[in-house]
């Protein structure tokens, strides 16, 4: 086949068209040169792949290559379209990189596009998960608690119980020993003193006092007051 290729001199239309009979038929393998000024098509019933590029080469050199000169607005230089509704592309390796996006414009470039109807959750790439914290861990956390010890609202405490006079302990889901806390009485007459302490890694001890004279500034027992409590990480 390679010797009619080369002797005959009937121009690029016989390579495209051997290329098309010698792939219409089983276990036929093609060497070939440039397809040039054509379009080469491959139509096939097969069960598994119509076009197949293998380089048994090892350490080094690819499958295949595409190159194009489209400009934004035209067709881009690889399309894959699937009739069915299975995956378009799927890429693999041995190693632990999948695949490179490169950009050489001018100006921020923008590594893939999403169309409309692409509002899925993507597990493993998304906005939720930075530096492997969860967007739940980014948030600060927070606990609003009753003047009787009970939690009414919270993001990542998990309980808080009234252990004496104005003195409280609140609970949190995860590790907060390297956070900052804040604490607030929500009582807006006589509003008093509130202080805050880490008992254990997920314990903040919360103590509210009264108000302290007209003025607050006067000293003041314990005593039981609803409170706001503010953990930043």
């Amino acid at each position: 086949m390679r010797r009619l290729f080369r002797n005959a001199g009937l121009g690029p239309w016989i390579l495209a068209s051997a290329l098309v009979l010698a792939l219409g038929g089983s276990g036929v393998a093609l060497a070939a040169g440039a397809i040039s000024g054509t379009t080469a098509r491959f139509t096939a019933d097969t069960p598994r792949y119509t076009e197949l590029a293998r380089n048994t080469r090892a350490g080094d050199g690819g499958a295949s290559a595409d190159v194009c000169n489209a400009n934004t607005g035209a067709e881009p230089c690889l399309n894959m379209v699937n009739k069915g509704n299975g995956f378009a592309a799927a890429f693999r390796t041995r190693g632990t990189q999948g695949f490179r996006l490169q950009t050489s414009g001018a100006g921020e470039a923008t590594p893939f596009v999403l169309d409309a109807n692409a509002t899925g959750k993507v597990q493993f790439l998304n906005a939720d998960s930075v530096d492997g914290l969860d967007s739940t861990q980014l948030q600060a956390q927070f606990a609003v608690v009753n003047a009787d010890g009970s939690l009414s609202g919270a993001r990542g405490a998990t309980g808080s119980s009234r252990v004496g006079d104005g003195t409280y302990d609140v609970t949190f889901g995860s590790d907060i020993s390297s956070c900052v806390y804040t604490a607030n009485e929500t009582t807006i007459t006589d509003a008093g003193a509130v202080a805050v302490q880490r008992q254990s890694p997920t314990v903040i001890r919360v103590a509210t006092r009264k108000g302290g004279g007209a003025d607050g500034t006067g000293p003041s027992d314990r005593q039981n007051r609803p409170f706001n409590l503010v953990v930043n990480c």
